[in-house]
């Protein structure tokens, strides 16, 4: 017996004890089922900051987890050798969710972040997890490549008090070429949902030749949605595929989104030693009102939190927060 996959617009079609693209999901008795439930890749404590959110829950600690394989086949994956190799060659850890949240509570973290790999490729055990997670009040994200169908969808979002998208390009030749799928429309179609439904930030990677048409375009895309969304420009020394690339030229990026910044106030650009871009401006007078350092890696480490009730300490401006602050240090673990 061959059934579709309904987890991601692939629609992989899987036979009894065969799988599908990802290598995650197959046949058993007339249904699909996961091959490796409640099996975790990675279970770390990490700062918010650093997958990247900036604006949701600023300085909590999360637990970050992951599983194996993925729905695209991006050529600058950093990942690649838990989302791209044989799955069976991963070392997997069978927890529980009860068993995952009792980890991220002793460890003192406010939240769970599916963040190693894609998410819908496990999903039926993020959702449980999800559901775990939210009877301790612990809350759940996750970061996806958007690649989903409407079902995947809407679960997805349902479990999530916050999300990461990521938006590679907007052509579909564009991502055909970098990620091996063909259409933008259900990445398209998942930042337009769930901008609705959670909170949504979005990261772009940025790899040679740097085209200033192609980071408008985003941006312009973005900023049409809600012009507060978080946008993270993540400057990729790529690997994988294209790991004799050149590095992107840093100043190129800085020049472009100097602009671009015009239209999208709460654009970030990082992961380069130096960096400048990672810390919250208040779109108005221009204060700093989050500052963070770069940490040699995607995202930062928050370092100062200058809200008051939410609002530039300077000039009073609301500044689109979810969440409370919280002490990263005042945490007991």
């Amino acid at each position: 017996m061959t059934i579709q996959c309904e987890y991601c617009p692939r629609g992989c079609k899987i036979s009894e004890n065969k799988t599908g693209y990802c290598q995650m999901y197959t046949v058993q008795n007339g249904v699909i089922i996961e091959r490796f439930p409640y099996s975790w890749s990675g279970l770390n404590q990490s700062h918010i900051e650093q997958f990247p959110f900036f604006h949701a829950y600023p300085g909590s600690r999360s637990l970050m987890i992951g599983t194996a394989g993925c729905t695209m086949d991006c050529k600058y994956c950093s990942n690649a050798y838990i989302a791209k190799c044989p799955v069976e060659e991963v070392p997997l850890m069978n927890l529980i969710p009860e068993k995952v949240v009792t980890i991220a509570k002793k460890s003192g973290c406010q939240s769970i972040v599916f963040a190693i790999n894609e998410p819908v490729v496990s999903l039926t055990s993020f959702l449980d997890l999800a559901i775990s997670a939210k009877k301790e009040g612990i809350m759940v994200g996750c970061l996806t490549n958007g690649y989903l169908t409407n079902n995947s969808l809407q679960k997805l979002c349902e479990a999530c008090d916050f999300m990461n998208i990521s938006l590679k390009a907007l052509t579909d030749h564009e991502y055909a070429d970098l990620t091996g799928v063909t259409s933008i429309l259900p990445i398209c179609n998942s930042i337009t949902y769930a901008s609705s439904i959670c909170h949504l930030e979005i990261t772009t990677p940025v790899i040679e030749p740097i085209s200033s048409e192609k980071l408008g375009k985003i941006c312009r895309f973005i900023a049409q949605i809600n012009p507060e969304i978080p946008w993270h420009v993540l400057r990729l020394l790529p690997e994988y595929m294209l790991k004799n690339a050149p590095p992107p030229d840093i100043q190129k990026i800085e020049l472009i989104l100097h602009d671009l910044r015009k239209m999208l106030p709460y654009t970030y650009f990082g992961n380069y030693v130096g960096a400048q871009g990672l810390s919250t401006l208040c779109p108005v007078c221009g204060n700093i009102v989050i500052e963070r350092i770069n940490t040699g890696t995607c995202g930062g480490r928050l370092i100062g939190y200058h809200l008051s009730n939410g609002k530039c300490s300077h000039c009073n401006t609301k500044i689109p927060i979810t969440g409370d602050y919280v002490d990263w240090e005042g945490i007991d673990s």
